[in-house]
């Protein structure tokens, strides 16, 4: 197993990523059926927390590929664990996420959006694997990305997520511009974006690993950002 000096702190800025998809899976579970206006209130709290952790993880992501070129410490090791990490991050923790915040629909509609964040998991899953079979230190071989990055597809679940916390808590001084029927209106929207999100995920499941999709990274310094 290939070894660089170099390589420690980098490895643990990916394992910060994979603590933070655990971290975020823990506050998921604590999400039971929602009762009543306190369960609800602690489960939008659990949902907050578990999207803010996805973006932390994305940051951890962002800078690790780049530590490791900086001290000339990238190893195959490395980029393994990369991957299984986002997995993690950006496949298990969105696709629970979304199980988790459907808890207490009709069953149809819950079994529905266990296949439907199922197909989410499975394009994350299939997505990291293809890039560990077709990554090469070829630059050619980096000129774009088949599919959409995983961390992406989590982040604008996670953003959704931390939307709708935010407008359904209304907590903010600028939402006293708005009257009462106009601020109902709108934490109905945000409330439906509950049943949208299973619909997403089987989009971006898709997207995931779509070859047809092909997006150019600003360089290739920036390969283990985005993966």
């Amino acid at each position: 197993m290939e070894l660089r000096p170099g390589s420690l702190f980098a490895n643990l800025m990916t394992i910060g990523n994979g603590v933070c998809g655990f971290a975020a899976l823990v506050e998921l579970s604590k999400i039971v059926e929602p009762q009543a206006a306190e369960t609800i209130q602690s489960n939008t709290k659990h949902q907050l927390i578990a999207g803010y952790l996805i973006l932390l993880g994305m940051l951890f992501d962002a800078f690790d590929g780049k530590v490791a070129r900086m001290v000339k410490g990238s190893t195959e090791l490395g980029a393994q664990l990369d991957s299984l990490c986002d997995l993690v991050t950006f496949g298990v923790v969105p696709a629970f996420m979304i199980v988790q915040m459907n808890l207490g629909g009709d069953p149809r509609w819950v079994h529905m959006v266990w296949f439907l964040s199922l197909a989410y998991f499975l394009g994350a899953l299939l997505r990291l694997a293809r890039f560990n079979v077709e990554n090469s230190p070829e630059e050619d071989a980096h000129l774009c990305f088949k599919g959409l990055p995983s961390p992406a597809a989590a982040g604008c679940v996670a953003s959704l997520v931390i939307f709708q916390a935010y407008v359904l808590q209304a907590r903010q001084a600028e939402f006293g511009w708005f009257s009462a029927p106009v601020l109902q209106d709108m934490q109905a929207w945000a409330g439906a974006l509950t049943y949208i999100m299973p619909f997403l995920a089987i989009f971006l499941g898709f997207t995931m690993v779509s070859s047809r999709l092909k997006f150019e990274p600003v360089s290739y310094t920036h390969l283990r950002a985005h993966e």
